[in-house]
């Protein structure tokens, strides 16, 4: 089976996609946030001289914000700490 030069291109082109949308995912939800235990996710300032923390409740799609990290890793540690934070 030959491939005409116009399909070679379509499938080289498909596989160039492929990858840039994988590695792009693989990115946005590796690298973009410095993951600590539990949901709790760091993030620094465009400067680094700020950070917050964010903890994501293990079910539902609140979230508390807090610039201190103890206090987010507590609220990670069980369901009724995340709920009393909230």
């Amino acid at each position: 089976m030959k491939l005409s030069k116009k399909q070679m291109t379509a499938t080289f082109m498909t596989a160039v996609l492929v990858v840039i949308v994988g590695g792009g995912y693989y990115y946005a939800s590796h690298s973009i946030a410095k993951h600590l235990p539990g949901h709790v996710y760091e993030y620094t300032s465009v400067s680094g001289n700020q950070n917050a923390y964010m903890t994501f409740a293990d079910n539902g799609d609140q979230v508390i914000v807090t610039p201190d990290k103890d206090t987010a890793l507590k609220t990670s540690n069980s369901a009724s700490d995340f709920q009393r934070k909230c």
